[in-house]
């Protein structure tokens, strides 16, 4: 009897464990509404700039969400970090015309200093 509660204890606090984790994963997916209005912020210049298409509008966006999903994970791993941009650079240059990609190249500071803000 003695071990059979030493036994459901130990499954109820590994189930427990399980469930604080599972929950605090969730929330780190989550955006602050800071976060959100920057990237709102971020799309709305790059559409009017470089007057992106609709579905490269959504793309940025995407972009962008994952972008700051991935810098509440590596929140100060420069090396991490810096990766991170320039991946997300790559893939926004994969969804930019010839002439989008010049005009981003002018914009480019400015517009990733937006994230910083």
């Amino acid at each position: 009897m003695i071990k059979k509660n030493i036994y459901l204890k130990i499954v109820f606090v590994t189930v427990l464990f399980f469930f604080v984790v599972a929950n605090f994963s969730v929330a780190q997916e989550n955006l602050n509404d800071n976060a959100i209005k920057k990237i709102d912020q971020m799309t709305e210049k790059l559409t009017n700039k470089l007057l992106l298409s609709e579905v490269q509008t959504n793309k940025i966006k995407s972009l962008l969400k994952d972008y700051f999903k991935g810098l509440q994970k590596f929140s100060g791993d420069g090396d991490k970090l810096s990766e991170l941009r320039q991946n997300s650079e790559t893939k926004i240059l994969n969804i930019l015309d010839y002439k989008q990609k010049m005009k981003y190249d002018i914009i480019k500071k400015e517009w990733w200093g937006l994230a910083s803000q």
